[in-house]
């Protein structure tokens, strides 16, 4: 008998694992249905952390897990690789603009240090960026990018201290309901009882979801993320850089550079195989704007998922009509760099603990009762 069973070792279940027993809880248990933690969507990831975002929540999901970051060494032991290189988006659309500068304003009150930029001052301090048509950038020194994999090893290694039992390569293959609530989860090495069960299934989140009878509605869709070769005219201080309208970046990676872009015209699927279209989209997107890509070479790619919400944000907490059962799926792209916070928030609403963070609008009843959330800086 476990009293919680994680299904899920990504960054966000392994996460709630690390906090829940930092927390004093026992009997967690974490089941991975592949031999390696973080081996699906987080090992694909790109590793942005940002500062800027259009909610207020969103906003302090990423401050609360950006100090995790930054003590991570300290308090766990572990690098989590943390470089604030700063994001630097850029907005030709003029309603874009009007969105971010709304942003700003929001952000600035939380305490974010984000800048808005003219075009001229784009051009001045990042010369390898074409601003001849934008309407304006927002730049935070404070956002930048880690290490996935550093992460997830890190804070496995102290949940095990702790005394959470993972278990990789078991799948689950159900979910056992008893008397109007949750009861534990079964696998191929047979049943195991539990007090509260957490979906982290990440792209599989709602086949999860449907073992329980319960709807996440939550999506996998394709992204694709390019390498290059070292580029000798690589700016040492160069940000992530966004091109807000088209939702393609790119970012130094060892001396050379990573980007991406998403497509909005692909259809969501389980496919994680890259192919050409991804660098033809990035000719039309990121390219565009940083004309120095033209001369990079490209030399490895891979391709992930993300788990997609109908509103592009997080689904986070209790199931109201299943006692038991949590969820913490559908961040839309943004789950590396909200985990950590996203890890204490779960784990103090299953300990039965006030929340560091106020994440009721993200609850998964919004989309039954009609209130989704505006996210207007997914990326």
């Amino acid at each position: 008998m476990a009293e919680v069973v994680i299904v899920g070792g990504g960054v966000v279940g392994v996460s709630i694992a690390y906090h829940l027993a930092s927390l004093g809880a026992r009997d967690v248990v974490l089941l991975e249905r592949e031999p390696v933690l973080g081996s699906g969507s987080t090992s694909r990831s790109a590793g942005g952390i940002r500062l800027q975002f259009g909610t207020a929540a969103n906003v302090r999901l990423s401050q609360w897990s950006l100090d995790f970051f930054k003590r991570m060494r300290e308090d766990l032991g572990a690098d989590p690789g943390l470089r604030q290189v700063g994001y630097l988006m850029l907005v030709a659309d003029a309603r874009h603009w009007s969105d971010l500068l709304a942003n700003v304003r929001m952000q600035r009150d939380l305490g974010v240090p984000v800048q808005a930029l003219t075009p001229g001052e784009v051009a001045a301090r990042f010369p390898y960026v074409d601003a001849a048509d934008l309407a304006g950038a927002t730049f935070c020194p404070e956002d930048g990018y880690a290490d996935p994999h550093a992460v997830v090893q890190g804070m496995a290694r102290q949940a095990r201290r702790l005394g959470v039992v993972i278990r990789t390569g078991a799948e689950v293959t159900g979910l056992r309901v008893a008397g109007g609530r949750i009861a534990g989860v079964d696998t191929a090495d047979g049943q195991l009882p539990a007090r509260v069960v957490v979906n982290c299934a990440g792209p599989s989140a709602g086949t999860v979801g449907r073992m329980a009878g319960v709807d996440v509605p939550v999506l996998p869709y394709r992204r694709q993320v390019y390498v290059t070769a070292p580029y000798p005219g690589l700016p040492g201080d160069m940000p992530m850089v966004i091109d807000y309208d088209t939702a393609s970046y790119v970012r130094g990676d060892g001396g050379g550079l990573l980007m991406g872009a998403s497509d909005p015209a692909e259809p969501s699927s389980f496919r994680m195989d890259p192919d050409d279209a991804g660098v033809l989209l990035l000719g039309r997107t990121i390219m565009r704007r940083v004309p120095l890509l033209a001369e990079v070479q490209i030399v490895r790619s891979w391709a992930g998922l993300y788990e997609v919400s109908p509103d592009e944000n997080p689904v986070l907490g209790p199931v109201p009509q299943l006692p038991g059962f949590f969820v913490a799926n559908g961040f839309s792209g943004h789950g590396f760099q909200h985990a950590p916070a996203v890890g204490r928030v779960l784990a103090e609403m299953i300990l039965g603990l006030p929340p560091s963070i106020d994440v009721g609008t993200l609850d998964l009843a919004r989309f039954r009762d009609g209130r989704p959330i505006r996210e207007n800086a997914a990326i």
